[in-house]
């Protein structure tokens, strides 16, 4: 799996009704829950959110950006597990 994928799943985990924030601070809150040795940076996890995105859509979750703020969020219609 992406260990990009692998963090924002691990954040999403943790927190079931979405998450918000800067690419530095998901970095900071997911490299402490998922093994992220691959990541670097923040600036590779904001590089890789547009190639990921399918896939959390495909999980359920709507990745939306605005400026520097990053949103992660379920899909209307879709169930928590």
């Amino acid at each position: 799996m992406d260990p990009v994928l692998a963090m924002v799943l691990a954040v999403l985990e943790k927190y079931p009704d979405g998450w918000t924030g800067t690419v530095s601070q998901l970095f900071a809150e997911g490299s402490s829950l998922a093994d992220c040795a691959q990541i670097t940076s923040p600036e590779a996890v904001g590089k890789r959110l547009p190639a990921i995105h399918p896939a959390l859509a495909k999980r359920g979750y709507v990745w939306q950006k605005n400026s520097r703020i990053h949103r992660f969020s379920r899909q209307e219609g879709w169930l928590v597990r």
